[in-house]
């Protein structure tokens, strides 16, 4: 039932009318799957195809103030309708012994036509990595831990902090969808001279080694074991991805110091 999977837009005490239940028909495109349909899917995930649907749904309100929860305005004030668009996407022949995602999409946005519907269903697989970047900014980059005391501060140092999280976000995306592409592709020469300097300075397996040729899944692991990192352990969470990018921004910070320092001694 739509009003129980999304209980926090109605808190459950209201009643839905769909109306015009054949909407625009179908349209198929594809898109990454999960088998949880309640978490947007992750951009590493496998491609399924699905199929969208359109139609228009009507929310009663609720007959109590303390229930009253789609608007921000005094209850008196808030309609006793709200009428809006619905997207339901449908994946088509999931693999065998799971059942098909599906997904229950509300909008104001119009749905009239296929390109309307899809447009609606794109938004909504960009949310995945919205979330994936405030990850990054809260758990990785520790925003929330920072304790500032006013908003200016605070302003101050998401500004500070925004880059990092879009440069952690950009390594691991590229890392997870193009892992065999060369070293270049995340990192400029001097990034990469310090981190092989490091690494196989410090590592004495040959198995995590870095060569001259390094792949972008050898130097995303290489970053993560300089924040501790422990392989067997499974992948790196945000917190081990920011601390081994912090410690590797130190060391080329420190080297392009002393690059500077033999400039000006030459």
């Amino acid at each position: 039932e739509l009003v129980k999977s999304h209980g926090r837009l109605l808190q459950g005490a209201a009643r839905v009318a769909v109306v015009g239940g054949g909407g625009i028909g179908s349209i198929t495109g594809s898109t990454t799957r999960r088998s949880d349909a309640k978490i947007p899917p992750a951009p590493s995930a496998r491609r399924a195809p699905w199929v969208p649907k359109a139609s228009q749904v009507t929310f009663s309100g609720v007959s109590a103030p303390f229930n009253a929860s789609w608007s921000p305005d005094p209850w008196e004030e808030q309609p006793r309708k709200l009428t809006l668009n619905l997207v339901e996407v449908e994946e088509i022949d999931p693999p065998d012994g799971e059942s098909p995602v599906c997904w229950l999409l509300l909008t104001s946005l119009p749905v009239d036509t296929a390109a309307q519907a899809l447009q609606v269903v794109q938004y909504y697989r960009r949310r995945w990595m919205i979330a994936e970047f405030f990850k990054a900014l809260k758990t990785g980059c520790g925003l929330q831990k920072r304790q500032m005391d006013s908003t200016g501060a605070m302003l101050n140092m998401m500004a500070l902090l925004l880059p990092v999280a879009w440069r952690l976000l950009t390594l691991r995306t590229i890392g997870e969808q193009q892992p065999d592409a060369y070293w270049s592709a995340v990192l400029t020469l001097i990034e990469f001279d310090v981190l092989l300097a490091r690494n196989n300075g410090r590592s004495r397996s040959p198995r995590y080694q870095l060569a001259s040729d390094a792949t972008v899944a050898q130097v995303l692991a290489a970053v993560a074991r300089l924040g501790g990192h422990i392989p067997r352990n499974g992948r790196p969470g945000w917190q081990t991805r920011y601390a081994g990018w912090e410690q590797h921004s130190g060391l080329v910070e420190g080297a392009l110091l002393m690059k500077s320092i033999q400039r000006r001694r030459r």
